[in-house]
């Protein structure tokens, strides 16, 4: 079997596939394969760094049995299982890392749980910068917000099509646009740059960067601590909506599939009520979210699994709570979400601990 359908499987958490292969042969945890991430940048890995490059934490620990059956490596050469589980998650973060800061002082003799720090330091300080996007939401005039809520409010998923070309809405910006300073954007064409900027700048990372859905939401809680004070207003909720929808929804829709799936079972869910992951594809919404009208688009496929190119959908039509998808109704909350960042991490660090390798570690997010 060609390795690529390990490896890629495993950038797409689907962990049966994955585990399914490797009990009845763990050598393929020492093979690599080119596989594309979130945003379509390609890296030669192994099974292991797919899901570490996903923050997949839950599937590296079941891959830990797999090594632990390693004796002999590709050439038949006695091997430490459990070493080389090491030496890849030290490899992976450590090219991430210097992804991130070229100049890094942190190199390959030092403890795996100083690059991890070091790295979650570094991802931190490379979370997007919402705040001129969500500033000229707020500055918005009302035609501006109605042309951005057509697209928002449409829902046979045909029309949508129809209102994006209409509008001019897309995920990148024209090349005469590109030529215009920021404040000559219209409102459609500044979320088309913004679009396009966010992708390019998750291009430079190869973990995926959980903190960019991070200050989305927290951009997100603040705009509706600021409604009614300082002069903002927004009394049919458009800003808002146009923020959410927007800003959090594109974040979302471009983090790593294994995010996606803990996002669309509910991160309260997973944190608060410690629900086994069940990595949906679809969303899962009972009746609440039908009634407040969270999501537009039934039967609640996620398009971009099919066409990510497509005007449907999670930064075009609608993000999800960060409390969960299941959860009351109200601003969405950064809380949820960051709790779970750090389960994982701690999930890492016990992974790495009981390798005999990892230290404290810094939280992800």
């Amino acid at each position: 079997m060609d390795p690529v359908f390990v490896v890629d499987a495993a950038i797409l958490g689907k962990k049966d596939i994955v585990m399914n292969i490797l009990r009845a042969d763990p050598s393929y945890l020492l093979k690599k394969a080119k596989v594309k991430n979130s945003v379509g940048v390609e890296y030669d890995v192994t099974p292991l760094q797919a899901a570490i490059m996903t923050t997949d934490i839950q599937m590296a620990e079941k891959m830990k049995r797999g090594f632990e059956r390693l004796t002999a490596d590709l050439n038949d050469q006695p091997i430490d299982g459990i070493a080389e589980m090491h030496r890849q998650i030290k490899d992976i973060y450590l090219k991430s890392l210097r992804s991130l800061q070229p100049d890094t002082q942190v190199s390959e003799s030092d403890d795996i749980s100083v690059i991890i720090g070091a790295h979650n330091q570094a991802q931190e300080a490379n979370a997007f910068d919402f705040k001129p996007y969500v500033e000229a939401i707020l500055a918005a005039s009302q035609a501006e917000l109605d042309v951005v809520m057509q697209l928002i409010n449409t829902k046979p998923s045909e029309e949508a099509a129809q209102v994006a070309a209409s509008t001019g809405v897309s995920v990148t910006q024209t090349d005469e646009a590109r030529a215009k300073s920021f404040d000559e954007l219209t409102l459609v064409e500044k979320l088309n740059r913004f679009r396009e900027e966010f992708v390019l700048h998750m291009q430079n990372e190869i973990i995926f960067n959980p903190n960019h859905i991070l200050k989305s939401l927290e951009h997100n809680g603040t705009t509706w601590g600021k409604v009614g004070k300082d002069g903002v207003t927004d009394p049919e909720y458009k800003k808002r909506t146009v923020i959410f929808s927007q800003l959090v929804g594109w974040a979302q829709r471009k983090a790593a599939e294994p995010v996606k799936q803990d996002i669309r079972q509910g991160t309260w869910y997973l944190t608060e009520e410690k629900e086994l992951h069940k990595r949906p594809a679809r969303f899962d919404l009972d009746w609440s979210a039908h009634f407040f009208n969270i999501v537009r688009n039934p039967p609640f496929d996620d398009v971009s699994l099919v066409h990510s190119a497509s005007t449907e959908g999670w930064g075009f039509k609608f993000a999800l709570r960060g409390i969960g998808a299941r959860g009351p109704f109200c601003a969405p909350s950064s809380r949820c979400f960051q709790n779970l960042c750090r389960a994982k991490t701690t999930s890492l660090e016990n992974l790495c601990s009981r390798a005999g390798e990892c230290g404290h570690q810094t939280a992800v997010a």
